[in-house]
């Protein structure tokens, strides 16, 4: 469970003040050494003042959540190495050279490209992701790992549509772009979610979604770019 307030020795408190009152309607207590406090935008004396305040432990950033890195800075490829671990962990569960070219396809589509589908709704690749992903599913679809082979058709060429002489598989580039460029379709839509009506409420603040020039998230930043 992730709990947010406002980076002040007020705000923890009153969030300590709720927490002890579930306890006593509920009987679950939460346990300090299992419950980690995070902080961005204060200064090193408040944030100690809040780490001592609170009684947790300092946690340190990206931490996965569903899954995702969240992080309050740039992603890194190193903070997707889970993604490109899952990935690699799947292809090794099979053995590449007991299927036709036919059956690899359907394995490419199927599973490694809807593995990456997950983050790239929510998050802007690396491209230096994006390119071991390909690598991966080039491995896969070209060679049995036992015998490696050169790729008959560079990616570019097999990620074109079928009626252009690919495969048909998806270019990753455009489409992580096009998840991410799927939320403004839910704000434009004014779409009944919590989401977007905290982010009409505290970030648009009245204001149109095409005159945002920045919203302080570097993930958010990358979104308004596209």
């Amino acid at each position: 469970m992730l709990v947010f307030t406002k980076g002040s020795v007020e705000g923890v408190t009153v969030i300590d003040e709720i927490l002890q009152k579930f306890y006593l309607v509920s009987g679950l207590q939460c346990n300090p050494s299992k419950s980690e406090i995070f902080s961005a935008g204060v200064t090193e004396q408040l944030k100690g003042e809040l780490v001592r305040h609170s009684g947790f432990r300092e946690g340190e950033l990206p931490v996965r959540y569903l899954g995702l890195p969240l992080n309050a800075g740039k992603l890194t490829a190193e903070d997707c190495k889970s993604l490109i671990s899952r990935i690699t962990w799947r292809i090794l569960g099979w053995q590449p050279k007991l299927l036709s070219y036919a059956g690899k396809l359907e394995f490419v589509v199927s599973v490694l490209s809807s593995m990456s589908q997950y983050w790239m709704n929510v998050i802007l690749l690396p491209n230096k992701v994006i390119k071991e992903i390909e690598n991966l599913c080039s491995q896969f679809l070209w060679s049995d790992f036992e015998k490696k082979k050169r790729a008959k058709f560079a990616w570019k060429t097999v990620a074109l549509p079928r009626t252009e002489g690919g495969m048909g598989f998806k270019d990753l580039h455009s489409w992580n772009k096009a998840c991410l460029a799927r939320h403004f379709w839910g704000i434009l839509s004014d779409q009944d979610t919590l989401w977007i009506a905290w982010l009409n409420e505290y970030r648009l603040r009245d204001h149109s979604i095409w005159e945002v020039q920045t919203m302080g998230s570097w993930v958010w930043n990358k979104i308004l770019k596209i």
